[in-house]
């Protein structure tokens, strides 16, 4: 990641774990997120300048990381390629992809990196 990047890093608690990155406008420049579960892993990222609640509206881009595996991106940086968040940078972690869920992951199942600006 080049220089100038802020990185939220959580690793996921018993919970939703609804974080927010940033609360106003900003882009998404990239991600490394390692799911240690038997099951597979789903971040949310929200267009919000409040904390996202899991299960409620809809988020922008839902990426889901396999059981026992990592995924990562790198959209370097030019502006064209990054994900613009008009409002704010949020996220929710469950367990199923449905924009409605609410299950909650366990504890230290996944660890989480995300690269904005």
């Amino acid at each position: 990641m080049a220089a100038g990047y802020s990185v939220n890093r959580l690793i996921a608690a018993g919970t939703t774990n609804a974080t927010l990155v940033k609360s106003q406008a900003g882009t998404v420049n990239g991600w490394h997120l390692a799911n240690v579960a038997a099951y597979a892993v789903y971040l949310k990222l929200y267009d919000s300048a409040t904390i996202p609640t899991a299960g409620a509206g809809t988020p922008k881009l839902t990426i889901g990381i396999p059981a026992a595996s990592a995924v990562g991106i790198n959209l370097g940086s030019d502006p064209n390629e990054a994900i613009v968040f008009t409002s704010g940078i949020g996220f929710t972690i469950t367990k199923l992809a449905a924009d409605a869920d609410t299950t909650v992951v366990v504890a230290g199942d996944l660890i989480a990196n995300l690269y904005y600006k």
